[in-house]
């Protein structure tokens, strides 16, 4: 058993099936790393831009009063407030962002929300002086010391999946306080999610049907014939021993109602003819039997050849046809012979037995297929004594 491993891996078609399944996939994976990261890093920007612009256009509107004037819920009646918060609500609708707000820290150290962008009515809507949520300070911190805080990634959050920013509010070079911007990215979390998941299989599929692909074009390289070398014998082109007994073993255990015969022949004189004019002239006669065989079974059975100078064709099917298709092969081989002989210095001969499958008599194919030899060595026999 451990051989027969050993013999497999050996095989070169196994190698180049190996070989082609992993450079394709190393390919693949890196084809699919670099692009992923390319057109994800490329929708970052693109939404690091234009909270840029939102910003941009933000901060040189914004009444800077708010952040020294408001610290609680009163400031909602605070003049600036009502104005400030109408101005984000505008900015908000016009941008088709999810969150848009201020916060500031005040004196005791504490985040809080100053001016919300949020409808009144909203379940999300912050008043001032709510205390903005700790996940989200060290970004807030970071930003109060006057840099712009872009996120690495999407966020995957309980309120959602978002693109947040936070932006350094200035009064007169002063940070004051923060402006957060936030967009629903559920769309983009999704896609590329869905992407990271999915994209191992096409890879492992890629990868299958490349090794499948190589083998059957290494195959069509190497054999320009196309033919599988472990059941076709190689001087006729018919099918091999190595076939014929796999085939005999798959009917032997499917057969369901259907009747099968053996036609079994052997060439006459070989031994004298590779004696005579050479083992060229005998390969060459063995051909002639192989091309009368092949003209008569055509493509309905499977012809064998089973060593040097013997044959078999295969016949399956009903049991009251095998009889009559059994004569016509036998009488179209006669008739190509007859026309072969005709323009060949060397008379090609052959003699033939057939027997069918008797389930009265034979236990196993096998014995069917003997009792079609043991009649081709009687008619063999029998055109030798004529020819004496």
């Amino acid at each position: 058993m451990g051989n027969k491993r050993k013999d497999k891996w050996n095989r070169v078609d196994v190698q180049v099936c190996i070989y082609t399944a992993i450079l394709v996939l190393i390919a693949s994976g890196m084809i699919f790393m670099i692009g992923y990261r390319a057109t994800y890093d490329g929708m970052i920007r693109s939404l690091e831009k234009r909270s840029d612009s939102i910003y941009q256009y933000v901060e040189q509107d914004l009444d800077k009063s708010t952040f020294y004037e408001i610290e609680d819920y009163n400031g909602r009646e605070n003049p600036s407030y009502k104005s400030m918060k109408e101005k984000l609500e505008n900015v908000k609708a016009a941008t088709g962002v999810m969150y848009l707000y201020t916060a500031k820290k005040t004196n005791s150290g504490d985040l809080i929300y100053i001016v919300d962008g949020l409808s009144y009515d909203s379940p999300d809507f912050r008043n001032p002086g709510d205390p903005i949520e700790h996940e989200i300070w060290a970004e807030m911190e970071t930003a109060l010391q006057d840099r712009i805080v872009y996120p690495d990634d999407i966020k995957h959050t309980g309120w959602g999946d978002i693109f947040v920013c936070y932006y350094p509010v200035h009064d007169n070079n002063k940070v004051v306080g923060v402006l957060g911007i936030e967009f629903d990215a559920y769309s983009q979390y999704h896609t590329y999610r869905t992407l990271r998941i999915t994209a191992p299989f096409i890879v492992l599929l890629i990868c299958l049907i490349s090794a499948a692909v190589s083998v059957r074009i290494f195959k069509r390289i190497s054999n320009p014939l196309y033919k599988d070398f472990a059941n076709t014998d190689y001087l006729t082109g018919l099918k091999n021993r190595n076939s014929f007994e796999i085939d005999i073993s798959n009917l032997s255990t499917r057969m369901r109602g259907q009747s099968l015969a053996f036609i079994c022949m052997d060439l006459n004189s070989l031994k004298e003819i590779n004696d005579t004019y050479g083992h060229t002239a005998g390969d060459d006669y063995i051909r002639r039997a192989a091309e009368a065989i092949r003209y008569a079974v055509g493509k309905s059975h499977s012809a064998y050849r089973t060593g040097g100078d013997e044959f078999v064709i295969l016949l399956n099917g009903p049991a009251d046809q095998l009889p009559a298709q059994v004569r016509m092969i036998l009488s179209k081989i006669h008739t190509y012979l007859d026309q072969d002989n005709q323009k060949n210095e060397i008379q090609l001969s052959i003699a033939t037995g057939s027997a069918q499958y008797d389930p009265s008599r034979d236990q196993t194919l096998t014995e069917v297929y003997r009792r079609a030899d043991q009649l081709m060595y009687e008619t063999k026999k029998a055109m030798k004594s004529n020819q004496e």
